[in-house]
């Protein structure tokens, strides 16, 4: 299967397919790699979740913007996007959420003929490190996805 993140977000059962295989080649060849998953802040009513899905397409662009070519990135639903970062460690997962927080937070939405601002937080894990299997490192990274959204706005979670 080829992919280029540049061009391309992937549908979950691709997404889950390459890292699975992922998980499998980081374990053959012991290799650090990491997952985001990056959502937009304040999903309150119905009304702003509408809005969000609106703009979806413009947050996977700048997304595959700040990544790097070999990165890869996933639709988990709704206004919610999944990053794997190729042979990154906790230090480089980080540094990439913090630019794609930056990328976002300096994006100008339009809505109705008004520009707006948005933000998104991040939650991260590493392989090895904060998990072992595929499993594992979905949760961590929804975990920490959820301790950054109940921290505010525009923050990166990874694990200690």
């Amino acid at each position: 299967m080829a992919y280029s993140s540049l061009n391309q977000v992937l549908e979950p059962d691709s997404f889950n397919y390459l890292l699975d295989l992922e998980v499998h080649k980081a374990v053959r060849y012991l290799y650090f790699f990491s997952l985001l998953v990056v959502q937009f802040d304040g999903h309150g009513d119905e009304q702003e979740r509408r809005k969000h899905e609106a703009v979806a397409p413009t947050l996977s662009r700048l997304i595959r913007e700040a990544i790097r070519g070999t990165d890869v990135v996933g639709r988990a639903g709704g206004t919610k996007f999944v990053v794997m970062l190729h042979q990154s460690d906790y230090q480089q997962a980080r540094t990439i959420g913090e630019r794609i927080l930056q990328r976002i937070k300096n994006y100008s939405f339009m809505e109705q003929d008004q520009e707006i601002g948005k933000t998104i937080s991040v939650g991260g894990a590493c392989f090895p490190t904060h998990a072992n299997d595929m499993q594992g490192l979905v949760s961590r990274a929804e975990e920490m996805l959820d301790k950054a959204l109940g921290e505010g706005q525009s923050t990166v979670n990874l694990p200690d």
